[in-house]
């Protein structure tokens, strides 16, 4: 599903993209792969993570990519306007939770903006609402809300980053839900469960 959601974000022949943050290795590297020799710049505040990637990059000889590391608020060490395309893969939520530090969630918001040429595309993957098993054994059912209820705040995750990309001046923001477990005929029957 993946590769659904890149497809989305209307990469060009001449793109040149943003991936930020990378805290698994294979999500960044597939992109790269699908990037299909298009420059692709990956961003992480982890120095585990920027050697991690330099090393397999070269590995697998991928001549698209360059790596950098971010300052622990976000901060992206590129100029402005660098990027067609800028895509977080679940790296705005840890900012934005309310455990989380929210003016860091700006600034990254902000940077994110910053780093995009005008007209290119800002894509975000983030979890919003609380896992749910589904079909529901009735014994898992009992102590389902003690399990989702610390998450909660994730019910609320895409007004939040809605909120912060308006608030960094975007203009056209939509959001979009995706699933990878669900068939056209469990609809209802999940409509049912969310609604328990």
């Amino acid at each position: 599903w993946n590769r659904e959601i890149w497809k989305s974000l209307r990469l060009r022949q001449g793109s040149n993209a943003l991936f930020f943050p990378t805290p698994n290795a294979l999500a960044p590297l597939s992109f790269a792969r699908f990037m299909n020799r298009r420059k692709v710049t990956f961003v992480d505040m982890s120095e585990i993570s920027v050697s991690t990637l330099i090393k397999l990059s070269a590995q697998m000889r991928l001549t698209n990519v360059t790596v950098k590391l971010a300052s622990t608020n976000g901060k992206i060490p590129v100029a402005d306007s660098s990027f067609d395309v800028a895509y977080s893969d679940w790296g705005l939520s840890y900012f934005a939770s309310v455990t989380g530090k929210a003016s860091d969630a700006e600034t990254i918001t902000k940077e994110l903006v910053r780093v995009l040429k005008s007209g290119g595309t800002i894509g975000a993957i983030e979890e919003n609402g609380a896992p749910v098993m589904f079909p529901c054994p009735p014994d898992i059912q009992s102590i389902r809300t003690k399990v989702d209820s610390p998450r909660a705040d994730k019910m609320i995750m895409g007004r939040r980053l809605f909120s912060l990309f308006s608030g960094a001046g975007v203009k056209k923001i939509s959001l979009k839900g995706y699933s990878s477990f669900l068939t056209g005929q469990e609809d209802q029957r999940m409509g049912e469960e969310l609604s328990r």
